[in-house]
């Protein structure tokens, strides 16, 4: 699953970390102003047959955090086209401004159903 989930965002030039950025300075702060989180939010059964799920379905959150000059349109379309063709569900997409660090925070929520393995 990992893999697929790596698929979406392999390519598009940022760098990518899974659960948490621990690129940080001596401070704390993320070394870079863009960059990609990616965590799993929900796995939960799907499909049931005699009382067992025969499916997972994994729902992924896909953060990018970048610079609120940036252009996002092209990248978000990009990763959109990515998931789709790696079998996830059409993301949905929440764009936020973090006044904190400066950064847009994207945030786009999709899933996928894998044949659950016993």
């Amino acid at each position: 699953m990992h893999e697929k989930i790596e698929a979406i965002v392999d390519g598009l030039g940022i760098t990518v970390y899974r659960d948490f950025n621990d690129s940080l300075d001596e401070s704390g702060e993320p070394i870079s102003d863009n960059y990609i989180v990616w965590n799993y939010s929900l796995i939960h059964g799907g499909l049931y047959a005699d009382d067992e799920p025969a499916w997972d379905i994994c729902s992924v959150q896909i953060h990018w955090f970048v610079n609120a000059n940036t252009q996002i349109d092209g990248t978000i379309k990009q990763i959109k086209r990515n998931a789709l063709e790696q079998e996830f569900t059409y993301p949905q997409v929440s764009i936020l401004y973090e006044s904190d660090t400066k950064l847009r925070h994207i945030i786009l929520v999709t899933e996928i159903s894998a044949e659950r393995e016993v």
